[in-house]
């Protein structure tokens, strides 16, 4: 689970790392986000792991509620 935890900050850095490199053409349209992506991307990454936690939480919320 380690492993599977380190993959999205692996190809979020490395599509970041592209974009900006110009690696992936980017359309004029997306530029925008492209930016605030590259200006934000520790706060991105760490609101997909708060989500992630979240939902595992609400998914087995019952599971461990009725351990206690």
């Amino acid at each position: 689970m380690v492993v599977w935890s380190i993959t999205w900050p692996i190809f979020w850095y490395t599509t970041l790392y592209n974009l900006r490199e110009k690696n992936v053409p980017t359309p004029e349209k997306l530029r925008g986000i492209v930016s605030f992506a590259q200006k934000h991307h520790a706060d991105i990454l760490v609101a997909w792991y708060l989500l992630i936690i979240a939902l595992i939480l609400q998914n087995f919320w019952y599971y461990w509620s009725t351990l206690i």
